[in-house]
């Protein structure tokens, strides 16, 4: 009788012992998981010890909070940026972005050898903006960003650089008379009226 109580308290230990070492193990690899790849959506699984469960539940409803964070930043992050890299008034990318594609069109030798770029800049824009004021002067610049836009579509990546100059790069052309031919395409885009 006496070693039947002995090991029933060995086997009472190694299951506390277990459910001890198991629910750390659980929790040290999440804790492990957030810390080194940033993945918050991890969670510890619900332990059968009671103060280990109830240390899971705080522990999950911290990472929930700080993946709620973690989103909110990514967002801010991404509004941050693409306030840095386009223009206000147009939408279209901006200088700092025009900058940053150059540089990679610089890198890339056959991007940049099949690759041709375009300066525009509006004839008489500053007497827009004496006779009729800055605000007529912003809807000029607002549609001829869209004109730009739509002619570039998905092909040709159009940047306000300031004022009235805009640039576009054009990809994929491989001739001085292909060239030629898009900035006839283009300037038939600018001959309606405004």
């Amino acid at each position: 009788m006496y070693s039947a109580g002995i090991r029933h308290c060995l086997l009472l230990t190694r299951y506390l012992h277990n459910g001890v070492v198991d629910a750390l193990q659980n929790i040290t690899e999440v804790v492990h998981d957030v810390r080194t790849n940033r993945n918050f959506s991890r969670r510890v699984p619900d332990e059968r010890i009671a103060e280990f469960h109830l240390f899971a539940q705080d522990f999950n409803s911290l990472l929930d909070e700080m993946e709620e964070w973690q989103l909110r930043l990514q967002a801010k992050n991404a509004q941050l940026l693409r306030t840095a890299l386009h223009d206000p008034l147009t939408g279209l990318a901006n200088r700092a972005a025009f900058r940053s594609c150059i540089n990679a069109l610089m890198k890339d030798n056959s991007a940049r050898s099949s690759s041709a770029l375009l300066f525009l800049d509006g004839d008489n824009f500053k007497y827009i903006n004496d006779t009729w004021g800055h605000a007529a002067g912003d809807r000029v610049l607002i549609e001829v960003a869209k004109r730009l836009a739509e002619f570039g579509g998905s092909r040709y990546q159009t940047y306000r650089l300031g004022g009235d100059e805009f640039a576009m790069v054009l990809y994929d052309v491989h001739s001085e008379y292909e060239v030629q031919r898009i900035c006839a395409a283009l300037s038939q885009a600018f001959n309606r009226p405004f």
